[in-house]
């Protein structure tokens, strides 16, 4: 199994939610904070 693709795919999502969280003074930054904060 590709454990190190889901690990992957996991980490950028995190990596796009701390960009959306940190840039959430705009739209599209709270449109990926909520899509990637869950």
């Amino acid at each position: 199994m590709a454990l190190w693709l889901i690990i992957l795919l996991a980490a950028i999502c995190g990596f796009l939610g701390m960009i959306g969280y940190f840039s959430a003074s705009s739209y599209w930054g709270k449109e990926i904070a909520v899509s990637f904060s869950g």
